[in-house]
């Protein structure tokens, strides 16, 4: 008899992701649904939630209780409206974006689940995002389920800054890596690495995907 689990590995194979894939995308560690397959085990309610926040276009009702279609009517979406920074310098942690700031809003629709922000990015220390790109992010709110080797635009005292971040052989620290390794004449990195203390850090977005426009014919994410 079909059970939650079977539905879960039904998701990963049609996403065409492994289930390692679907643990990291998540924000689970690996193995935590894996070995439930294997062993036929129940996982955390947790598990179950961010699933449904990360694949919405699959039937919550279908995932945990098998009844009605695995897809979700796509009619019946309803919006995602998640704030809109216009640099990076000002992505921040809010409990109630609705009621604070008058930020701006959009909709990432269905390309980017789980997104909770958007931002322009004008820097040119991240190579991968064109100047004026729209980055989406998701918030993290636990250091440890943070991947190295992926991108996040951390906060930390009065710093905001997007980087790559990789272990410290202190495992009170991050370090966060430029990609663009421009130099000076005498040799110093434009973008030097950055050595981050994990309780200093007051928020932190993973960089979901991007998008750039070819051309310039006027703002067209904003929503007031």
């Amino acid at each position: 008899m079909e059970n939650i689990l079977n539905r879960i590995d039904k998701i990963a194979r049609h996403e065409g992701i492994t289930i390692t894939a679907l643990e990291q995308r998540i924000g689970a560690s690996k193995g935590v649904l894996s070995r439930a397959l294997k062993k036929d085990t129940d996982i955390q309610s947790k598990w179950l939630v961010r699933i449904c926040e990360t694949f919405p276009r699959y039937n919550a009702a279908w995932i945990i209780s098998g009844q009605e279609d695995m897809l979700r009517n796509e009619n019946s979406r309803k919006a995602n409206r998640i704030p809109f920074y216009k640099d990076v310098d000002e992505v921040r942690a809010v409990e109630e974006p609705e009621n604070e700031y008058n930020l701006s809003y959009i909709d990432p629709g269905d390309w980017f689940p789980g997104a909770t922000a958007a931002t322009l990015y004008y820097n040119t220390s991240m190579k991968e995002y064109a100047p004026g790109c729209l980055l989406v992010l998701r918030q993290k709110h636990k250091i440890d389920e943070l991947i190295w080797g992926e991108h996040y635009i951390i906060e930390y005292g009065d710093n905001r800054l997007l980087r790559e971040i990789q272990p410290s052989e202190d495992k009170d620290y991050i370090y966060a890596y430029a990609t663009n390794e421009a130099t000076y004449l005498d040799g110093r990195y434009k973008y030097p690495p950055v050595k981050i203390g994990k309780k200093d850090i007051r928020s932190i977005f993973q960089v979901l995907g991007y998008v750039c426009k070819r051309q310039d014919n006027g703002a067209i994410y904003s929503t007031d």
